[in-house]
């Protein structure tokens, strides 16, 4: 498990690594002012770029100086072909299928350090769909360690603490026969199985939140009847009663995050057809809904990222009209500050710093070719798109760095069907 910052147990979705994530306190930039500062920041660093300097950083097709040549395409300034990684570089980008690793069906990629030794281990669902936890080598390959077959064979699978023992756990829908399964691991890799819930309808959407201290983890999802929260019973290791939040309509759920200054985590819901955003508060008893957020676009899913780096949680809300709109915590309170135009509809994302500018740059799977886009974060903002090197339909993204050269790499699973994972690759 990777561990940064304070005592706050979550799963970030950038990486689907389970970590323990905090605030940075009151020197985080607000979004609008790095905005502003970011016009300014931006004129410079092209005049900068295009009358020969050397400044920012740039994604080249051949190793050459992408300075005072010119000679790279999607441009924005810096040398490739030197072999040092140097901040706001991207050079030498390739593709290609993992050096070995069995074969997964569509859905989720999740990532965490069980052992924690800088090796990377994924929860999938294997080609016949049972989840399964592949071990990373350390270089490029993974093995199927253990097998789960009864949590099914389809529905959301998320990754959690559910015990507070520092191990990561997972929490497993079976669709067909309308259970919530958690599967409790051990610090060498065992797995235990407990049927938690049989519940009236299969469940679409999935939430979880770990427990630490004196605070129970708890499970929220979304069936065809509504939208419901239980807390884990951490001795009968099931679910409590479950408590009904809101009636059925058209709604998906955020990971877990934090939105205000409580030791509570909190749920973001996606009302579909309202087209607003609901923020929803943990409290003594439960989840308490605070004001929405009204979307502009009619979005069709939610993601959590902390996208500026400062320990507080976004959104992102990719939409039908091919854009995703980026919502930022500022002090406890969710605002819309802007939206990017993607090519085609999303299928995945994922944040990573792929150019080693500290930045975290948006990494978008949509249904066309070419199916994987980088927009680079840019002095506060997605100005640039650039196609990466990948074919074929893209479904979950990834970044980790799977072969541990501190580098970031973007793991690829299939969109449909059965397929191999693939690896997109950033050298120096």
């Amino acid at each position: 498990m990777v561990v940064a910052g304070d005592r706050r147990p979550r799963v970030t979705a950038a990486s689907d690594e389970l970590v323990v994530g905090g605030r940075r306190g009151p020197l985080a930039w607000h979004p609008m002012r790095r905005l502003a500062l970011g016009v300014a920041m931006t004129l410079a660093l092209v005049a900068a770029c295009f009358s020969g300097d050397s400044t920012l950083g740039s994604i080249c097709r051949e190793d050459a100086d992408c300075g005072g040549e010119q000679t790279c395409e999607n441009e924005v300034c810096g040398h490739c072909g030197d072999a040092e990684a140097q901040p706001g570089e991207l050079c030498s980008v390739e593709a290609a299928e993992l050096g070995s690793a069995p074969q997964l069906a569509a859905g989720p990629l999740l990532a965490f350090d069980r052992e924690r030794d800088g090796t990377i281990e994924l929860v999938v669902r294997g080609e016949d769909g049972i989840v399964e936890l592949w071990q990373g080598d350390g270089e490029s390959g993974f093995t199927v360690a253990t097998r789960v077959p009864e949590g099914g064979n389809a529905g959301p699978v998320r990754l959690v603490d559910l015990d507070a023992d520092d191990d990561a756990d997972v929490v497993v829908v079976d669709a067909e026969a309308r259970t919530i399964g958690l599967v409790y691991s051990d610090a060498e890799g065992n797995l235990e199985y407990v049927q938690a819930a049989v519940l009236d309808a299969a469940p679409l959407d999935l939430a979880v939140a770990g427990a630490w201290e004196a605070l129970p983890a708890w499970v929220t999802w979304v069936d065809e009847l509504g939208l419901w929260y239980a807390e884990v019973d951490p001795e009968a290791r099931t679910l409590g009663e479950p408590t009904q939040l809101a009636g059925a309509r058209a709604q998906w759920l955020g990971d877990s995050v934090v939105l205000d200054d409580d030791d509570r985590l909190d749920l973001v819901v996606l009302d579909v057809d309202g087209m607003v955003l609901e923020p929803w508060l943990g409290s003594a008893t439960g989840l308490q809904q605070a004001e929405p957020v009204a979307l502009e676009q009619r979005a069709t899913d939610v993601l959590t990222f902390d996208i500026e780096g400062d320990g507080d949680s976004d959104v992102l809300l990719p939409d039908e009209a091919g854009g995703i709109t980026v919502v930022v915590d500022v002090g406890g309170a969710l605002q819309d500050i802007g939206r990017v135009e993607v090519p085609g509809a999303v299928q995945g994302i994922t944040v990573a710093d792929l150019d080693r500018d500290v930045d975290r740059d948006l990494v978008v799977a949509v249904d066309a070719e070419p199916p994987l886009w980088l927009f680079p974060l840019r002095s506060g903002w997605y100005r640039d798109s650039i196609a990466l090197p990948a074919t074929g339909g893209v479904g979950a993204v990834r970044g980790l760095d799977i072969d541990g050269d501190g580098l970031v790499e973007l793991v690829l699973g299939p969109s449909e069907g059965v397929g191999s994972l693939r690896v997109v690759e950033v050298e120096p």
